[in-house]
């Protein structure tokens, strides 16, 4: 007979074996233990049943239910198997001597001993294990070795000696370690936490080559970590955790997920789509996936692949557990804790249907048995002191068997390989029920249909809107909102209902324009019929999308009564400043005297603006009216009559003439016999748009040198890994040790080996030289350009630009040198001195080397940076106005023609860039023709004897690939601040 499935419980008083289905009644031969039972467990071969009483350890044969071992043993509080079951090891509460020396708590025990009476049995081995957590042994698979950890290293021992260590594996730091558990090789991961500024790092090395580890993986946010392996001890997913939130959204921490393969060909971040805390993560008995509950509740659970690619999402809900069938062909997803206990069981091989919906209760154990048809849950103390006991569910959602229990604190599935338990379908045919469940049933109460929110009756039988859904459940963003906003004409808001400052002209002639913004949609015929003739509709459509319409003009006018009114308010608060006796400056003078000019400017454009108003508002009750605005004929409201445009300065009116067309007769298309006499001129200047590449008066040298000092910061920080990685692969390197060649390669070496923040080490000297450096640039390059012409909107000037970008060169160069030998020798500080900082290097190179270490390289550098730098600028200004004329900003413009130009210039100067590395280099080299050289020429003549015509461009795709982004960046930043400065003066 097929061996029936089997659970052991522990209760307050008593500890018993049962025989699940299909029988359902206790383990026949076992002699329930009664008394005070601490702890009790399965070996992990299901072969042996153990429990430890205050007096004794004792192990059956799960099979029969006899005494197989007791062991005379005095406070056991924890025990366990090795895989086999060959051991047994046990813990004892931590005591002392009688000299004061801590007793050995820790033992190991053989399971089945012939021959040895168990009062004669000795223990194979003991140490001092003060911890109960993290206290029992672990043992590879084929139980061949087993290990423990002590301060900074993991022991291994042979399990038949127990005695001797065997090897050593010393780790600095050292808090977890885990053993793998397949069978055909040996490994280990441990985790370092975070200390001193230095990442947490996870470490997998092969049993026993500890020299190196095979796969390893750093991060920050790790203050203890989970280790699981997958079945086959391919892979293995770390869990970080953290004490502290420093965002302060989670009161528990925050939790990270990495992936690692044993082999150390791939390691990852596992990417999570939602926000939040990480509830729970489980491998796939396959070994070939894992699932993953994560995110503020409601809770989303995800099939991820061995590479960490998401497979399948299940539907969001309260869930924060999930567990694979041991079978593999179902997943089990649910909410326990303080959840409602809800379980939904799926299943992968139908495409992840779902197979039932089971309401728990509120369980605090949940195990799928061996031959994955039973699911078992369990509400145990001390979590709930009420309501103990266990319920088997069948796969398919029914309950089989339920049995209250007083205090119940463990239950668990005796393990067996599930090769050998499972057989054919767990859902088909459904098993016949212990009456149990039939009585079960009876006492539960049918849960009441929520009642819902209300629903108003017009709502009632409607799908939902998606306003009222979550964003990801296909609903639209939330915006938060007091109330419904009226947009106004022009996209604004509605306008206020009284006058703010006094001025009832302005809100007289704006409250009009809002009442009667949606009049001038509602279509009139010629003669004011509310009726439009038929095909109007078209050719109100087609004349709406005139740009010479009266809504983009009135709009027009409308954005520079705000900008006039704002110039109005800056003037007074500087004559309030004036009148309190404060100091202003010329500038803030001259501003005040405008004030004339402004007001009459302004009182002007509200004139027309007023007098538009009036028209709308008159066209309802009158007819449609021509009027002229901005330079053209139009019709208000429109109509299927015609627009005319003219020429500014046929037409040289701002404000507008109306003429009643109801009293005219009709003509052709196209004319009209209307009297313009009566328009006049406006009394001010128009106001001119912003010329942004000709600079204003008031745009100050200092102003120029702020921006410039912006963009080379944004620039070198940006590129400033890169830049490290470049110098370390220059330079040549006396050790013998095989070097990464590629970037990827050199970068993760480095961040892994000296810490992620490595990679900027020696940006201090970068930050305080390239910011005065490319202040200098710029404002030389302004100043130089501004000098020959360059700077007149529509004209391109190639001899200013190049000309500028020289000189801009030399005089930067000539600051920025120092800092670049500074921040060099921080880079590679590791093969040689370690500088404390900036100042340090400085002062350590002055001391040995002479102020002439500073300049050494400056005529070589200019001469491979002043071709590049007038190359880039010539590229840049014929670019930039090839696509953008007006010169006006642009940041797509500005980005592109930047990047372009970078790239252009560095592949020219390449063979420069060439020369100059074997000029630096060449007194390292061990060839005498090499370290011979000593001119330009000389390095050109060897180059091209030894190399060709090739030789002179070789790396030209790193240096193109490195560059395009360094001057995008630098180039956008430095128009983004000069567009700024412009914008603000105008303002001041």
């Amino acid at each position: 007979m097929e061996s029936p499935l089997q659970f052991a419980y522990r209760t307050q008083k008593t500890i018993g074996v049962f025989d699940a289905a299909p029988v359902y009644e206790p383990l026949a031969g076992f002699k329930k233990p009664e008394g005070n039972l601490r702890c009790s467990d399965y070996s992990p071969c299901g072969r042996f049943f153990g429990w430890a009483s205050p007096e004794s350890v004792t192990v059956i044969d799960t099979s029969t239910g006899l005494e197989l071992l007791n062991l005379p043993l005095l406070n056991v509080y924890e025990l366990g198997f090795s895989p086999l079951g060959t051991f047994i090891i046990t813990w004892e509460r931590p005591a002392k001597d009688e000299a004061g020396d801590a007793t050995k708590n820790l033992k190991v025990w053989r399971t089945v001993e012939e021959d040895v009476a168990p009062a004669d049995k000795l223990p194979l081995g003991r140490w001092v294990q003060k911890q109960q957590g993290g206290w029992n042994l672990q043992y590879t698979a084929d139980e061949k070795y087993c290990a423990r950890l002590v301060t900074n290293e993991v022991q291994f021992f042979e399990s038949h000696d127990l005695v001797t260590v065997w090897n050593k594996l010393r780790v600095e730091g050292v808090a977890t370690f885990a053993l793998a558990p397949g069978t055909q090789n040996h490994a280990v991961a441990v985790f370092v936490p975070e200390r001193k500024g230095q990442p947490a790092v996870v470490k997998v090395y092969n049993v026993p080559l500890f020299q190196n580890p095979i796969s390893h993986k750093t991060f920050f946010k790790g203050d203890k970590v989970q280790l699981k392996w997958n079945k086959r001890g391919s892979s293995i997913l770390v869990l970080a955790h953290t004490d502290v939130d420093k965002s302060g959204k989670s009161y528990y921490g925050e939790t990270t997920l990495y992936l690692l393969s044993t082999n150390g060909a791939f390691d990852a971040r596992v990417t999570l789509d939602k926000e939040g805390p990480i509830h729970d993560v489980s491998w796939s008995p396959n070994s070939r996936e894992f699932g993953v509950v994560y995110g503020y509740m409601p809770a989303k659970a995800t099939i991820f692949n061995d590479r960490a690619v998401a497979k399948h999402s299940f539907p969001l809900g309260p869930r924060n557990t999930v567990t694979f069938s041991p079978s593999a062909r179902f997943v089990l997803v649910a909410g326990f804790g303080n959840l409602a206990g809800q379980i939904d069981v799926y299943d992968l091989e139908k495409d992840f249907r779902k197979v039932c919906t089971i309401e728990g209760g509120n369980p605090s154990v949940c195990e799928w048995s061996p031959d994955s048809r039973y699911i078992m849950t369990a509400t145990t103390s001390p979590r709930l002191r009420v309501d103990n006991g266990v319920k088997l569910w069948h796969v398919g959602g029914g309950i089989m068997y339920n049995e209250d229990m007083v205090e119940l604190y463990n239950v668990v599935w005796r393990p067996a390989a599930a090769e050998k338990a499972v057989a054919g379908n767990p859902l088909d045919p459904v098993p016949t029920p212990h009456s149990s469940a039939a009585t079960y049933l009876g006492t539960v109460k049918t849960p009441s249909k929520p009642a819902g929110a209300y629903r108003p009756p017009g709502a009632r039988g409607l799908a939902t809107p998606l306003h009222f859904k979550r964003e990801d459940e296909g609903g639209v963003a939330h915006t938060v909102s007091n109330g419904t906003q009226n947009v106004g004409p022009n996209g604004f808001g509605p306008r206020r209902r009284g006058p703010a400052n006094g001025n009832d002209r302005e809100f007289r002639s704006r409250s009009r324009m809002n009442d009667n913004a949606g009049r001038g949609n509602t279509p009139f015929g010629v003669r004011g019929d509310s009726a439009a003739q038929p095909g109007a509709l078209a050719q109100q459509d087609a004349q709406s999308s005139n740009p010479a319409a009266a809504p983009d003009a009135q709009s027009s006018n409308a954005k520079k009564v705000r900008s006039l009114q704002k110039k109005v308010r800056a003037i007074e608060d500087l004559e309030m400043r004036l009148a309190g006796g404060e100091k202003l400056e010329d500038t803030q003078l001259k501003k005040i005297n405008t004030k004339s000019s402004v007001l009459k400017e302004l009182e002007s454009l509200e004139r027309e603006l007023e007098l538009a108003d009036d028209i709308e508002s008159d066209v309802a009750t009158s007819g449609p009216f021509l009027h002229v605005a901005n330079g053209s004929l139009l019709v208000s409201p429109p109509s299927d009559l015609f627009v005319y445009t003219a020429p500014k300065a046929q037409l040289c009116v701002a404000s507008a003439a109306v003429v009643n067309l109801a009293a005219l007769e009709s003509k052709a298309f196209g004319r009209a016999p209307v009297e313009l006499a009566g328009m006049a001129k406006p009394s001010a200047e128009s106001i001119e748009d912003y010329d942004y590449e000709s600079l204003p008066p008031n745009f100050s040298l200092l102003q120029n040198m702020v921006a410039g000092a912006f963009a080379g910061i944004a620039e070198h920080t940006a590129m400033y890994p890169i830049d490290a990685i470049k110098t370390r692969m220059q330079v040549l390197n006396p050790n013998t040790t095989t070097v990464p060649t590629g970037l990827l390669r050199s970068t993760y070496q480095m961040a892994s080996s000296e810490g992620f923040f490595s990679l900027w080490r020696g940006m201090s000297s970068v930050i305080v030289g390239a910011g005065p450096a490319h202040a200098v640039y710029f404002a030389t390059y302004e100043a130089v350009k501004h000098a020959m012409g360059g700077n007149q909107a529509g004209v391109h000037h190639p001899l200013a630009a190049a000309t500028s970008g020289a000189a801009a060169t030399i005089a930067s160069d000539a600051f920025m040198n120092p800092f670049d030998v500074i921040k060099q020798r921080m880079q590679i500080q590791n093969s040689s001195k370690m500088y404390r900082s900036m100042v340090d290097c400085a002062k350590y190179v002055y001391k040995h080397e002479g102020i002439g270490a500073f300049y050494i390289s400056y005529p070589t550098t200019l001469s491979m940076t002043v071709p590049f730098t007038a190359l880039q600028f010539l590229a840049y200004e014929s670019i930039s106005t090839a696509m953008n004329p007006q010169k006006d900003y642009d940041p797509v413009t500005h980005c592109l023609a930047g990047a372009v130009a970078g790239g252009f210039a560095a592949g020219l100067t390449t063979p420069m860039d060439v020369i100059k590395t074997i000029l630096q280099t060449r007194g390292t080299s061990s060839d005498p023709q090499v370290r011979n050289v000593h001119s330009f020429v000389g390095g050109c003549k060897l180059l091209y004897r030894r190399e060709g015509f090739r030789g002179f461009f070789k790396g030209v795709r790193p240096r193109v690939v490195t560059t395009m982004p360094s001057t995008a960046i630098c180039w956008s930043a430095y128009e983004f601040s000069k567009a700024y400065f412009i914008k603000r003066n105008d303002t001041l």
